[in-house]
Order: C-alpha cells, then sequence, then structure tokens
C-alpha cells in the first residue's frame, strides 16, 4: 500500500464509496494548507519590515496588502501582494523605482535578500525575496477590486475555497508537452490568473452547482470538482460568455470582448471598468488547452473513481505530494510535475462556434520528478 499523504490520514483512505472519500482528501487538503500560526507570524513581520521601509519615502503613501493573503486562498509560500497608494502621483512606475532603490540600501537591516524592479510589466512591480524565503510583489497605485470581491464571494460560496485551493496546486503541476511558454495558472503564459479561476468557480456554482446530478452532504466536493472540470472542458467560448452579476448568467461573448475566439473566454468584470477590456480573462489566451487540461484531469479521477480500491483519488491529479520545512518552520508543498501529451495538430483560424481543434495522436500522461516549487501567488 502506497503512503499516506500528510494532507489526510487513514480514516480518509477507509471510507468506503470512492466519492465521498475524494471529498473528504478535498475537504482535508483545504485544511492542511492553511498557513500556520507561525507562518502568519512570519508573513505579519515581514509586511511590517516593507512598512517600515516603504511609508516612511512619502507622507501621503498608504500600504495595503491584497490578493491571497487578504483573501485566505492561500498557500503557506504564497506571494505576498502589497499595494502602495499614493494620492499625488502622476507616474507610479518612477515611484516604485524610487522605493526599490530604498529597499535595497535597507537590505541587511530588514532581512532581505533580493530585490528586482520589473517595470516591463504594465503597472510595474517590485519583486523582493526575503531571507525567510518569503516573497514580496509591491506595486503602486494598482487596482485591488479584485479581493475584495472574492472576500464577498467566499461568505456567499462556501465551496469555493476548497475547490479553489485543490485546482490551483492540481493545475500549477501540469504541463502539456510542446507548449513551453505555456503554465496553467499563470496569465503571463497564457493561462489563467488566481482571479479568473475564481471567476470560473464562482460562475459554475451560481449556474450548476444545485443541478449536479447525485449530490448530497457527503460527496459534495467530488461531485463538484468533477462536474466543473466536465463542465469548462466542453465550454463554447464563441456561443458564451460570463457574467457574474446577481445570480450569474450566460451572455454573448461579444457583448464582453471583441476578441471572441476559441483561445479566449469572455468574463465581465462583475464591479465594472471605467475604460478598457471589461473582460477579466483577456490576458488568458490559451483557453483552448485549460479546457483540454480539464478534460485530462476529469478523465484521470474518473478513472481513479472508477477503480473504487482503498486508494486515494487526489494523487490521480496531484501525483507525489511532498511537505518540506524549511529552517524558518516554513512548509513549502510540492509535487511531481504531469505533463499531458499536446494534442494539437491545427488549429483553425476561423471562429463561428463550431470549429474545433484536431489532434494527431491519442493523449497521453507522463509524470515528471520536480523540485520546482509552482504553488505560489
Amino acid at each position: 500500500m502506497t503512503s499516506i499523504p500528510p494532507y489526510t490520514n487513514k480514516e480518509c483512505q477507509s471510507i468506503e464509496d470512492s466519492y465521498e472519500r475524494l471529498s473528504r482528501e478535498i475537504e482535508d487538503f483545504a485544511h492542511f494548507v492553511q498557513p500556520t500560526a507561525n507562518e502568519q507570524d512570519h508573513k505579519r513581520k515581514t509586511l511590517e519590515y516593507i512598512e517600515d521601509i516603504i511609508l516612511p519615502v512619502k507622507a501621503d503613501a498608504a500600504m495595503e496588502p491584497f490578493g491571497s493573503y487578504v483573501t485566505g486562498l492561500q498557500f503557506p509560500n504564497s506571494d505576498i501582494d502589497i499595494n502602495v497608494d499614493i494620492k499625488y502621483c502622476s507616474n507610479p512606475k518612477r515611484m516604485l523605482r524610487v522605493y526599490s532603490g530604498v529597499l535595497k540600501r535597507n537590505r541587511y537591516s530588514y532581512k532581505i535578500k533580493n530585490v528586482f524592479f520589473v517595470g516591463s510589466a504594465s503597472i510595474g512591480v517590485i519583486k523582493v525575496s526575503m531571507v525567510n524565503g518569503i516573497e514580496v510583489d509591491i506595486t503602486c497605485n494598482n487596482d485591488i477590486q479584485s479581493s475584495k470581491r472574492t472576500e464577498q464571494w467566499l461568505s456567499q460560496y462556501p465551496d469555493l475555497r476548497p475547490l479553489f485551493m485543490v485546482l490551483k496546486f492540481a493545475l500549477s503541476h501540469i504541463r502539456v508537452d510542446g507548449q513551453r511558454n505555456f503554465s496553467c495558472i499563470s496569465a503571463a503564459h497564457g493561462g489563467l490568473a488566481s482571479f479568473t479561476l475564481i471567476c470560473l468557480i464562482v460562475s459554475f456554482l451560481q449556474l450548476r452547482a444545485e443541478s449536479v446530478p447525485g449530490i448530497n452532504d457527503n460527496n459534495r466536493y467530488a461531485m463538484l470538482l468533477l462536474n466543473f472540470l466536465e463542465y469548462y472542458s466542453t465550454f463554447k467560448t464563441t456561443v458564451h460568455g460570463i457574467s457574474l452579476k446577481g445570480e450569474g448568467a450566460l451572455v454573448k461573448p461579444s457583448t464582453i470582448s471583441n476578441k471572441v475566439d476559441i483561445s479566449h473566454i469572455c468574463i465581465e468584470n462583475p464591479d465594472g471598468v471605467a475604460v478598457g477590456d471589461p473582460n477579466v480573462a483577456r490576458a488568458t489566451s490559451k483557453f483552448h488547452i485549460i479546457q483540454y487540461v480539464f478534460r485530462m484531469m476529469h478523465e484521470d479521477l474518473s478513472l481513479a473513481l472508477k477503480n473504487n480500491s482503498n486508494g486515494l483519488i487526489l494523487p490521480a491529479i496531484f501525483g507525489r505530494f511532498d511537505c518540506i520545512v524549511n529552517k524558518q518552520k516554513l512548509r513549502i508543498f510540492d509535487s511531481d510535475t504531469k505533463i499531458y501529451s499536446n494534442p494539437f495538430h491545427t488549429i483553425k483560424r476561423k471562429y463561428d462556434g463550431r470549429d474545433e481543434m484536431t489532434s494527431s495522436q491519442p493523449p497521453t500522461t507522463k509524470v515528471k520528478k520536480s523540485r520546482k516549487h509552482a504553488n505560489k501567488n
């Protein structure tokens, strides 16, 4: 019998019904990955260090964390996102350069390992690596409304957190063969931003959760995860866009964005935008590959459930799971990198709602041993 991953126990493994077992695994995993008191204390001290350095530079500056640190949708080694709001600032990037210099000068006093300013991004960001392994991203006058919206949804939809934590961890360790510059959970590399994944889950919970066949309290998370993967693996992005306002709805994608094709999914910003593209998922440029990954994950989970042995189910998409503890007693989670074969032989250039990708070979799966910790953010 294989060893039991640290996120669950023998009691879970002994559950006879495989769907109920998977549901318990998901619940156990979501609980296990919550930061410990020690991990939260390290992050709190890191915020205090950054605040001590940043705030004295400009009197009208205010510092506010956002993202996973605020919403709680974080892994122990997730980055901390910080926005510096400056009331009178005509050039945020120039101000970030100033902050970058100040941080570098205070490296040794505040246990900072490295400081990098990335000016090529549209909003600019300072990347700070602390000696304790915690990483911080600092922006200036950034829109952080998505964090506040996520907090609201977490209160409204209790199923959101466990589904997100499992999906994000699994997706962060999946690669598609031949897609070198693609990452499932990075919008910068054509994949999903964390907030886009949150929006997908919320829309599914709004429109489909209560109509899932056979769902009950004991198998709820398993049925939701399987149906989420199946739903979006066949989602017609040229026919449907997603509105998250009110109780949610499917709308014509052209009412959200003028970029409508199989590679993009249109999700209307629930809080609206004053200018620019209202599509939350505008940076996701390879959604057709995400859909393929969803389909493969669904097949892997379905096969594990069908076998219905006493084994655990999540390893079908996680592979080997490791929990490493560093010198500061901060946990780092790792898994094998799962590599799906590239099924895309050609992609038609014209999209009319009926086009599909053609496959030159049956999809296969291979597992690559990896020590790369991909579950940040």
